[in-house]
């Protein structure tokens, strides 16, 4: 017998990348992206990478946000693993609804093949098409 979770994870639509998180928190501080690299000793063009999902958050930049900022280290490693997880879970309900379609697709030529065969006269023979 096939057991579920207690508490079944919902997916969302789509995965929030801690680096939209920091874009936030320096455009609510005022910050300038050119600035704040400097000031966490990173080239702007990493900086530049990260806000905009091309670059992970590693446990030393995590360390230099919460130094920077003052929100805790675990707390962007927290977001990235979530990202992580998400992203992960998505691609995952995608390849199921992907699959899902080319279930339903098989189905309706086979059921589109009875209905020919019982509007026609005597049997078809079933050829699902390659």
């Amino acid at each position: 017998m096939e057991t579920k979770s207690k508490t079944e994870r919902i997916v969302p639509f789509m995965a929030v990348h801690p680096g939209e998180i920091l874009q936030a928190e320096l455009l609510e501080r005022g910050i300038r992206q050119k600035d704040f690299a400097q000031r966490i000793g990173m080239q702007p063009s990493h900086l530049s990478a990260l806000i905009h999902g091309k670059r992970n958050i590693s446990p030393s930049v995590a360390m230099r946000l919460e130094e920077a900022l003052g929100i805790s280290a675990a707390s962007w490693l927290a977001h990235q693993h979530g990202y992580d997880v998400d992203k992960a879970a998505i691609q995952r309900r995608s390849h199921s609804q992907e699959n899902l379609l080319e279930r339903i697709a098989v189905l309706e030529e086979k059921v589109n093949h009875l209905m020919a065969a019982l509007a026609g006269e005597g049997e078809v023979p079933y050829k699902p098409k390659e």
